[in-house]
C-alpha cells in the first residue's frame, strides 16, 4: 500500500442517508479520496439507536441505497449517542464507552500500523469519541474536528433543553478544539469567534461548505443566463423553520418583487409541504418537490437564489444568522454561477455578495436601507445581471465540490 495516511471519516449520533446534503457530503468526500494515490480511506457512520428504533423499517433500505452510491469501503453501526438529544450530552461519558470500544475494533483491525491515520470527524460526537480512541492507541494519529457548525448556538433548536445548555457546550467546545490537531469551521465569523473564545489558535482553519461538482455547471453560462433571463424565476431551496422562517420569506419576496415593473415567478423547493392562501399575495408563487439528484436543474433555471434568513430576535437566532449560518444553498448555487438576494442579517453571506458583487442584498428590519434601486435598474438591464451572473460564477469557483475536496486533502497533508 503507498499511501501517505489512513483516512478515516466518522460521523457518530446522527442519522445518514444520502438525501441528508451534510453527510452525502462527507461521503462522497470518502469516494474523491479514495481516487486519489495519496490516501487510502474508509467511513464509519454510527447511528443513534432511537432514530433506529424509530425509523426502523426504513433503516436497512437507506443503508443500501447508501452502499449502491458510494464507492469506497463505508462501516454501519449503532450508538446510544444522539446529537439531538440533551441526554446524550449529559452522560456522554458512559454512553461512548461502548461505541468507542467498537469503534476501536472495527476501525484498526485492518489498518497498517506503520501508515499514520486521520481521523476526520463530523460534528462534536464524532470529535469526542476520536480523542477517547487517539487516547488509546500508540500509532501515530491526528484528529480534525470538522464542526461544519457551531453547536452552541444550535443545541436551542434541536432539545427542549437546549438554551440550558450553551454554557456547558461551550466549555466542552473548547476541550474539543484544544484536543484536536486540526478544526475546521465552515464560515470566517465562526473562525473569528472561535480565536476570540478559545485563544488564536492555529489549529482553526477556514473550510468552505462544498456546492456541486463540476459537471452540474452547464458548460455555457451565457445560455443559462439567457434563458433564466426570459424566464425571470427566483428560487429558494430548502427547509422552512427555524433558520429560514416562511413568513420572512414571504416578507423577502414581497421586497424583491417590488424592484420588478414586469410579473416575476417565486418557486419553492421545499423539504416538508406548505399550506397558505394564496389570494392576497401581490406576487406569483409556485411550489416543487424534487429529489437532490435533479436539484441543480432548478438553479439553473433560476435566475438568482434567495436567501431570506429568519428575522426572529431572540440571542440564538441572531447569534446564528450573526455567525454560525452560511448557506448551503448559496454555495450551490454560487458553484452554479448563479447570483444571490441575500437578507442582510446574515452578516457573512451578504459581505461576501458586496464585495464579489455576485448579487444583491435587502433589508426587511431596516427601513432605511430598503433601497432596491441597484436590484430595480439591474432588472431593467440585462447587461448589468449578466455581469453579476459571470462574477457569482467566478467566486463559485471556490464552491466547487472538487476545489473543497482538494482543500481537504491539503489539510490533512498539512498533518503528516
Amino acid at each position: 500500500m503507498n499511501k501517505q495516511a489512513q483516512v478515516v471519516l466518522l460521523s457518530v449520533g446522527s442519522y445518514t442517508k444520502t438525501s441528508d446534503l451534510v453527510y452525502s457530503q462527507m461521503l462522497k468526500l470518502g469516494d474523491f479520496a479514495e481516487d486519489s494515490d495519496e490516501f487510502f480511506v474508509k467511513s464509519f457512520v454510527y447511528l443513534p439507536i432511537a432514530s433506529c428504533v424509530k425509523r426502523f423499517r426504513q433503516v436497512l433500505l437507506d443503508i443500501e441505497e447508501i452502499k449502491s452510491n458510494i464507492d469506497h469501503e463505508v462501516h454501519f453501526g449503532l450508538t446510544p449517542i444522539r446529537w439531538a438529544g440533551a441526554l446524550s450530552f449529559f452522560f456522554k461519558n458512559i454512553l461512548t464507552r461502548l461505541t468507542v470500544s467498537h469503534l476501536e475494533k472495527a476501525i484498526f483491525k485492518d489498518l497498517d500500523e506503520n501508515i499514520p491515520v486521520i481521523l476526520n470527524c463530523r460534528n462534536y460526537y464524532s470529535a469526542f469519541v476520536a480523542l477517547q480512541l487517539k487516547a488509546r492507541q500508540t500509532r501515530s494519529i491526528k484528529v480534525v474536528f470538522d464542526t461544519r457548525g457551531l453547536m452552541p448556538f444550535e443545541v436551542p433548536y434541536i432539545s427542549r433543553l437546549g438554551s440550558l445548555l450553551y454554557g456547558p457546550f461551550h466549555r466542552w467546545e473548547h476541550k474539543l478544539i484544544h484536543a484536536s490537531d486540526m478544526v475546521l469551521v465552515q464560515s470566517k465569523k465562526s473562525k473569528e469567534y472561535l480565536e476570540l473564545i478559545h485563544g488564536d489558535r492555529a489549529n482553526i482553519k477556514f473550510l468552505p461548505i462544498s456546492g456541486f461538482s463540476k459537471i452540474r455547471r452547464q458548460e455555457n453560462l451565457d445560455n443559462r443566463f439567457n434563458t433564466a433571463w426570459n424566464k425571470k424565476q427566483f428560487l429558494y431551496v430548502g427547509s422552512l423553520g427555524h433558520w429560514n422562517d416562511f413568513e420572512t420569506l414571504l416578507n423577502s419576496f414581497s421586497l424583491i418583487s417590488s424592484a420588478f415593473d414586469e410579473e416575476i415567478e417565486f418557486l419553492i423547493a421545499a423539504t416538508e409541504p406548505i399550506s397558505f392562501s394564496k389570494k392576497d399575495l401581490p406576487f406569483k408563487i409556485n411550489f416543487t418537490s424534487v429529489s437532490y439528484d435533479s436539484i441543480h436543474h432548478l438553479y439553473n433555471e433560476s435566475l438568482a437564489l434567495i436567501i431570506g434568513g429568519s428575522t426572529r430576535e431572540e440571542f440564538f437566532s441572531q447569534a446564528n444568522m450573526r455567525i454560525n449560518y452560511f448557506s448551503t444553498k448559496a454555495v450551490e448555487a454560487l458553484s452554479l454561477g448563479v447570483p444571490l438576494l441575500v437578507n442582510d442579517d446574515l452578516t457573512e453571506l451578504a459581505e461576501l455578495v458586496c464585495s464579489n458583487n455576485c448579487g444583491y442584498t435587502f433589508s426587511l428590519e431596516d427601513e432605511y436601507k430598503r433601497d432596491l434601486a441597484d436590484l430595480r435598474r439591474a432588472g431593467q438591464n440585462k447587461q448589468t445581471w449578466a455581469s453579476i451572473s459571470e462574477n457569482a460564477a467566478k467566486i463559485g469557483d471556490q464552491f466547487l465540490k472538487e476545489s473543497v475536496h482538494s482543500a481537504y486533502s491539503n489539510v490533512w497533508r498539512e498533518l503528516l
